[in-house]
This record gives C-alpha cells, structure tokens and sequence, in this order.
C-alpha cells in the first residue's frame, strides 16, 4: 500500500488572503495567526518555494504566481514565495505614496513613517539605532550582565568576565 502524503494547507485561498493582509501592513505574523497557522510556516512555505524557483534555475527573475500551475503540489510553495514577495513590495510602495502624498497635502507624514520604520527598518530604520547594534561589544555585554546579576535577576552566579 503506497503512503500518502499529508495535504499542506498553502492553497490559493490562504495564499491570496496572506498576500491581503501583508499588503496592508500586516507583519508575516499577524498573516499566520490571522490564517491559523504559525510564523514558522509561513517561513517554510516561503523558504520552500525559493528552494524550488532555484532547482528550476528561475531565482532571482521577475515571476508571476500565474507561471506554475495550480495542480502542481510545488508550485503552490513558488506560488506563496512569489504572492509574499509581490505584497511585500506593494505595501512599501503604497506607505512610500502616502508620506509624499501626506508631506505635501498636510505636512503630517509621521505615522506612515514610522510604519515605514518599524516594517522595514533595513531601508527605513534609523541609521543611528543600526550603529548602535552594530556597535554594542563583548565587555558592555558583561557589564549589563553583572548588573542585572547584582541586581538579584540573573541566577546563582555571574560568569566569568575575561580580559
């Protein structure tokens, strides 16, 4: 007797209603949880499809979803990968129009630029904030844990710090 395989629940269905919600802000979470499935997944189903697109030599083109069929149980993951990516950038160039748009009627841009940030804070973020991470070395990292270790919030003993 063959063994089947157990459906996945990356259907058209949950493909369109994921790309909705992350083209309207939404954080790839929220999409998830909103679907009924975890973060992780939709990782994987964007993951797989990337891995599929490359096996096919197709990574890194300008796809559309409607290019791999419906039948087919990998093109569902490329499908994913591909409605993600497109609303991803949908989003971005939606928020990026409403600040200028903002700017120019009312002068109040604010809140679509701090949604800008916090969505995409590897184009948007501030400079200083990526600095300040980039930054943060071994021995400050110490130093916050014997803190927090003479604090009483950090267990039985602090580590050793070496020099």
């Amino acid at each position: 007797m063959a063994q089947r395989c157990r459906s996945t629940y990356c259907t058209d269905v949950i493909t369109r209603a994921a790309a909705e919600i992350v083209k309207r802000g939404g954080s790839p979470g929220v999409a998830a949880m909103c679907l009924g499935f975890g973060e992780g997944t939709f990782y994987n189903w964007i993951k797989a499809g990337r891995q599929e697109l490359a096996a096919r030599g197709l990574d890194g083109e300008a796809l559309d979803e409607s290019m791999f069929p419906e039948n087919d149980n990998k093109s569902r993951y490329i499908r994913f990968a591909i409605a993600m990516s497109r609303a991803n950038a949908e989003c971005e160039a939606y928020l990026i129009r409403r600040v200028v748009e903002l700017a120019e009627e009312r002068g109040d841009w604010r809140g679509f630029m701090a949604l800008l940030e916090r969505r995409y804070p590897e184009t948007w973020g501030s400079s200083k904030r990526r600095e300040e991470v980039i930054n943060v070395s071994s021995d400050d990292v110490g130093k916050a844990m014997m803190t927090l270790y003479a604090k009483g919030g950090g267990g039985a003993s602090p580590p050793p710090i070496n020099k």
